[in-house]
């Protein structure tokens, strides 16, 4: 089913990484200029005028940081629409489900609910890292639960921890693995770029003119090269995000239709009447 489906999910959520690929292009020559001005060894002394360009060029790259997460959380709340269409064999249009992914409310509580659980497991991570996981596994079908059921923030946390209870293994073996296969594969098309980036930091310590040398780091910065890389591993990042999002959706509609027995299950409500 995802393989029937794969260019349908894949090419709207490429489109945020082409909007953060062209904004870099477009001003990538200003970023260089004001880091070079930054950087030990400056030409001239660093002027107000360019101090006022970095702070510019700094409210640029936040506004536009901004929205992209804005529009990655509208890629998002899609293709996990398309997906749940794709589970069912619905045939519904793609107009059609970008006015169901703009609904106001769903998107809000999309928002708002991926912002408490990323927090939570950030801080589970931050101070211990099991904690961290059993976050990661209780609540990972809050966001499905947020755009499918159009529940509050908390009302998706609790009903994605009672239908992972009893499952809470199962369910961080499926996400861990993907996850740490995609993580493996990243890290192997950044190899390159790595090892480039500590062998010039090595020479920088030695170089007879450590100062031109940081300029000169500076600049592969912005160099096709490292583009190219960046963008690679932003193509699999997605990819990844696919492949989870839709091992989450397939446990989520499993997990509702098949109750756990006993008090960790969900109540008879959750379990959804589909028709064949």
């Amino acid at each position: 089913m995802f393989g029937r489906r794969f260019l349908d999910l894949f090419l709207p959520a490429l489109c945020p990484l082409a909007l953060s690929v062209a904004f870099y292009l477009v001003n990538a020559r200003d970023a260089r200029s004001v880091m070079l001005d930054f950087a030990p060894g400056a030409a001239a002394p660093l002027d107000s005028g360019r101090l006022g360009d970095f702070w510019t060029l700094w409210r640029k790259y936040m506004a536009f940081g901004l929205l992209s997460f804005l529009l990655y959380a509208y890629c998002a709340i899609y293709v996990l629409l398309r997906m749940k269409q794709t589970v069912f064999s619905e045939d519904r249009s793609v107009s059609h489900t970008l006015r169901e992914a703009a609904d106001p409310r769903r998107y809000l509580r999309f928002v708002l609910t991926g912002i408490v659980v990323s927090i939570g497991i950030g801080i589970g991570w931050l101070f211990c890292i099991l904690p961290g996981i059993a976050m990661m596994g209780y609540f990972c079908l809050a966001p499905a639960c947020a755009v499918f059921d159009e529940a509050r923030t908390v009302v998706s946390l609790g009903r994605s921890r009672r239908l992972v209870s009893g499952r809470v293994g199962q369910t961080l073996g499926v996400l861990l693995a993907l996850g740490a296969a995609f993580l493996v594969l990243a890290m192997l098309l950044g190899l390159p770029m790595m090892i480039a980036q500590s062998s010039m930091s090595a020479a920088m310590i030695t170089a007879a003119d450590s100062e031109r040398f940081l300029r000169e780091y500076l600049e592969s910065f912005f160099s096709p090269g490292m583009l190219a890389c960046q963008s690679l591993m932003g193509i699999v990042s997605i990819l990844g995000y696919l492949v989870l999002g839709f091992a989450t959706v397939v446990m989520y509609f499993n997990y509702k239709l098949v109750p756990v027995k006993g008090p960790a299950g969900p109540p008879a409500g959750d379990v959804p009447h589909l028709q064949a």
